[in-house]
């Protein structure tokens, strides 16, 4: 699809700004930096979210070097050294210093992507008006709201108002959206539409996931039930119904079709999700967002080994 439409289709409609290598962007403004983003980078991309479940510390995470000494002033137990052994890792010298960041010691992997192209953080990002609860926080954020009352109880999820904004589901051989990794619907694919763009293939089995789908279900009834709650009831279970079937085939079909690199996968939940999404793109699946979830990340009292050893604990692992 063209590039334009993500951004004008894209429900992630904030007051507030961000950084996108070093330019100021706003959601829905046409940026020169991102018109000569060539078709070719966007057109048969899918995107692959990876939720991290709970209340991250960020600040834990990113640590703007400029404020470290307020940041270790003000967490004098959970502070992360800036030196030594066991210290947060400086990303990219070569920044202006307002611009530096130190990552927390155990992300030695995304200072490897970042060195290599391959990882940008933006900072800030966030909502206006603040809730403190999680839940609320994860509602907003997969809702695409802002705190503020008219834009805090959107019907809909923001992934799913986009994919029905810019594909037509019901011509479409792959689901758009598919959810791995909790057994819970995401917000974020949320819809009350008559058709669902969306399979959450938690604890299934994909490889045979149409035989599991083709022997569920009951024939709808026949007569007229009348207008009711229950019949809307009954006619949302058919419609769930209708939609695993119509998916079913493919799903198993790409799985199937596909296969792993010779890449050696750690034994995580995590890293398993990651599997089977790989294996079903490489079997040629169209899908355009794969959401994989990792836990634990309330970490509360647990969050460090101690303060001598803040490198270490729960937030690290």
């Amino acid at each position: 699809m063209k590039r334009r439409k993500f951004l004008q289709l894209s429900a992630l409609s904030s007051a507030s700004s961000l950084l996108l290598n070093g330019h100021q962007l706003k959601a829905f403004s046409k940026t020169a930096l991102l018109n000569e983003i060539p078709e070719s980078i966007i057109d048969g991309r899918t995107m692959v979210m990876v939720q991290m479940s709970g209340g991250n510390d960020g600040l834990n995470t990113v640590i703007p070097l400029d404020q470290y000494d307020d940041y270790a002033n003000l967490r004098p137990t959970i502070k992360l050294d800036n030196s030594g052994v066991n210290s947060a890792i400086p990303l990219d010298a070569t920044l202006p210093v307002a611009d530096q960041v130190l990552l927390h010691p155990s992300l030695t992997g995304f200072k490897s992507l970042y060195d290599a192209g391959k990882l940008n953080i933006m900072h800030s990002v966030g909502y206006p008006i603040v809730n403190k609860s999680h839940f609320a926080a994860r509602a907003l954020m997969f809702k695409g709201g802002d705190g503020t009352p008219e834009n805090s109880s959107k019907s809909n999820g923001w992934m799913v108002r986009y994919l029905h904004s810019a594909y037509e589901p019901t011509s479409y051989a792959d689901p758009l959206g598919i959810q791995l990794g909790s057994k819970k619907p995401s917000l974020g694919f949320h819809s009350e539409h008559e058709h669902k763009v969306d399979v959450n293939l938690s604890g299934q089995d994909i490889s045979g996931y149409y035989n599991v789908i083709s022997n569920l279900g009951n024939p709808e009834p026949t007569n007229d039930l009348g207008p009711s709650e229950y019949t809307d009831n009954i006619d949302f279970i058919a419609g769930v119904e209708t939609n695993s079937n119509s998916y079913s085939e493919r799903i198993s079909t790409v799985f199937n079709a596909g296969s792993n690199s010779a890449t050696v996968y750690p034994d995580t939940d995590l890293s398993n999700q990651l599997k089977t999404v790989a294996r079903m793109i490489k079997g040629g699946s169209k899908t355009k967002i794969f959401l994989v979830l990792i836990d634990g990340f309330d970490n509360h009292s647990g969050q460090v080994g101690s303060a001598s050893n803040s490198h270490l604990g729960k937030h690290a692992d």
